[in-house]
Formats: structure tokens, C-alpha cells, sequence
């Protein structure tokens, strides 16, 4: 009975513990999906460079929002901004091939973005963890 009462009393604990863990991991969801609302509503109205502070923030809340991007495209599949954010969103990934082609479409559309997005593909490219290595 002792035993049982520790036990009891032991995962009240590790449960106690875990709480605040799951708050702010529901925060961070939430948070992430009102930036994400923001994001994608400023785009269906037009507010395309607003938006991507917010599609940005919702990503880095929540990597599940990691396809803000492909929205943004769908809603207007000229928006260059979009596709360059995928494209550096895809290398942290590490889906180079993937980055490439939405860099090449980002730049056709707007041959301007090229020079400024160079160095944020250098700096995305350099944060990126280093492949595990095959054992």
C-alpha cells in the first residue's frame, strides 16, 4: 500500500512537472496558428508583404506551418516574396533541389530579389546542422 502511495505521489509529480511543458507548447500552437490566420488573410486581401512577417512567425512556432509558403503561392502564384521564402524555408530543410527550383521562380518573377536573397541563401545554408554522419 506504501509502494502504491509513492508511486501515486511520484507521477503527481512528474505530471505537475510536465503542466507548465504543455502549456507552452499549446501557447506556441496557438499563437503560431493566429500568426499563420494573419498571414493568410492579409494575403487574400491584397496586404502580400505584410503577410510575411507573419507567415514567417507562424513557422517558427510551429514547423508544422512550415507549407505557409505553398499557401501564400496558391492565393497568388505571382507573389515572388512567397517563393523565395520557400526556398530558404525548403534549404533549412535541406531539400536543396526543391530550394533551387523555387529560387529560380522567385527571381524570374522579380530579377530584383536576386542580390538581396544571395546572402540569406549563404546564411541559411552555414546555419544549417551538420548531416549526420553514416555509420
Amino acid at each position: 500500500m506504501k509502494l502504491a502511495r509513492a508511486l501515486i505521489a511520484l507521477l503527481v509529480v512528474m505530471a505537475a512537472g510536465l503542466i507548465p511543458v504543455l502549456v507552452r507548447a499549446q501557447s506556441a500552437r496557438s499563437d503560431a496558428d493566429e500568426a499563420y490566420g494573419r498571414g493568410i488573410t492579409l494575403l487574400a486581401s491584397g496586404g502580400h508583404r505584410e503577410a510575411l512577417p507573419h507567415l514567417d512567425e507562424a513557422i517558427r512556432l510551429d514547423p508544422r506551418h512550415a507549407d505557409a509558403y505553398r499557401e501564400a503561392i496558391r492565393i497568388d502564384p505571382r507573389f515572388a516574396w512567397a517563393y523565395a521564402g520557400r526556398g530558404v524555408s525548403l534549404l533549412y530543410l535541406r531539400r536543396d533541389a526543391k530550394a533551387e527550383t523555387a529560387f529560380k521562380k522567385a527571381f524570374d518573377l522579380d530579377p530584383t530579389l536576386r542580390k538581396g536573397f544571395e546572402s540569406l541563401i549563404n546564411k541559411a545554408k552555414a546555419k544549417r546542422s551538420p548531416r549526420p554522419e553514416k555509420q
